[in-house]
């Protein structure tokens, strides 16, 4: 259960490697306690050891079956397939000694121990050692000399000269570049690969975002300038800059983008998720709010809005985010950050209030008459009782562990 959430099934892979050794423990434990008869120690033990001693034997002086060739390997040179062929053989053969002998140890341990030539501590140090040569011999394959310097040479990305330019804007605001996630690595996105990007959000990139900018593409292209209708819901995401290619001129700005969050002067009310949708690719985000009803309940006082109200972003630190909003009369604020619930949590002056969703996607709140500081935290609920939790469980473990093995070194003596 819960393993169908991973990306992919292969995940579940981790469920054999958990049980094979738990498998192998629970055995050791039956050995040492001396539980199985001498039939049952040849039926589980023996036979399957001397066969599995037997296969890594037979692999290792016949290097194997098959030719070690796939198909896309036919198309290298003959003596490049004839070097590769040789080193995958070589590779078996290494591998399939290695299990032999090991196995060939363990086994002959076991039968030291079962036939009481040795005790029970020199067996398990033996078993020991053994599994420590076995995972050293294994990880050294993949943790060199190399993962110990002190010093790494890491890859650093660099901008392109269209993003260097981009880059002289100190505002808040995002970038929006088609099939392209370098962008992403500098701005804040509207894109970038996401193996966890929500379906909501997916459903607005494919019937909005993706849309609007074909559109524009088309619009810049022919007349060299961009029109506010044309682009609602990307400014709605607050993008500023739309950046085609890295060349030092293929970016192009929208100056009425709404901004990181405003007041809206009208909040049009719909009854579906498919209606909100519709609603804001017509409406012009910047004054007007498109709020499903049917699953968000709004005040009766949040209709005369004031037209000089203010909102201003001060910090922006994900998991924490921090406006000061001013106006005359409650209104109702729309923040141009994604609606997830789920783990965010908003205070207007230290206390929480509900987050309303507006516009398919973004956040919203009421907002009482004044001056007010607004902050967001990401705190999910599941998160931080669980690090509580685990952090708990630990030091439980390692308490009944510890006092499992003084009670059994104590009962001993």
């Amino acid at each position: 259960p819960g393993y169908n959430r991973f990306r992919s099934v292969t995940f579940s892979i981790v469920m054999i490697l958990f049980a094979i050794p738990l498998l192998g423990m629970l055995g050791l434990e039956k050995i040492c306690s001396r539980e199985w008869s001498a039939d049952e120690l040849k039926k589980g033990i023996l036979w399957p050891a001397l066969g599995v001693i037997g296969v890594c034997a037979l692999l290792a002086l016949i290097g194997g079956f098959g030719d070690y060739l796939r198909p896309g390997d036919l198309q290298l040179p003959a003596w490049f397939r004839q070097a590769l062929v040789e080193d995958r053989i070589a590779l078996l053969k290494s591998d399939a000694w290695r299990t032999f002998w090991l196995i060939s140890l363990l086994f002959v341990a076991l039968f030291l121990f079962l036939k009481g030539w040795i005790r029970e501590w020199m067996f398990i140090g033996g078993l020991w050692i053994l599994i420590g040569i076995d995972v050293l011999g294994v990880a050294s394959r993949f943790i060199t000399d190399d993962s110990y310097q002190r010093r790494r040479d890491n890859y650093s990305l660099e901008m392109t000269p269209a993003e260097k330019q981009v880059s002289r804007d100190t505002t808040s605001f995002r970038v929006y570049a088609e099939y392209d996630g370098h962008p992403s690595y500098f701005f804040r996105s509207t894109g970038g690969y996401s193996g966890a990007r929500l379906g909501r959000y997916q459903e607005l990139i494919d019937s909005c975002l993706r849309p609007e900018f074909e559109s524009l593409v088309e619009q810049y292209g022919r007349t060299g300038r961009l029109f506010q209708p044309e682009r609602r819901v990307l400014s709605m995401l607050n993008v500023k800059y739309f950046i085609s290619g890295g060349g030092r001129d293929e970016y192009f700005k929208n100056d009425y983008a709404n901004g990181p969050a405003w007041f809206v002067k009208k909040i049009e009310k719909v009854q579906s998720a498919n209606e909100e949708l519709a609603r804001i690719r017509k409406v012009d985000t910047r004054s007007t709010a498109v709020i499903d009803v049917s699953k968000v309940k709004l005040e009766d006082n949040l209709e005369q809005p004031d037209s000089l109200a203010t909102i201003f972003l001060r910090r922006f630190d994900l998991p924490y985010i921090k406006y000061e909003s001013d106006s005359r009369t409650p209104g109702l604020a729309v923040f141009s950050e994604i609606h997830y619930p789920k783990g965010w949590h908003a205070f207007i002056d230290g206390k929480e209030v509900p987050i309303l969703r507006a516009d398919y996607v973004l956040r919203a709140l009421e907002v009482p008459a004044g001056r007010h500081v607004i902050e967001f935290r990401f705190e999910p609920l599941p998160y931080t009782i669980g690090n509580k939790v685990t952090f708990a469980s630990s030091w439980i473990v390692l308490l009944i562990v510890g006092g499992s093995l003084g009670w059994s070194l104590r009962r001993r003596k």
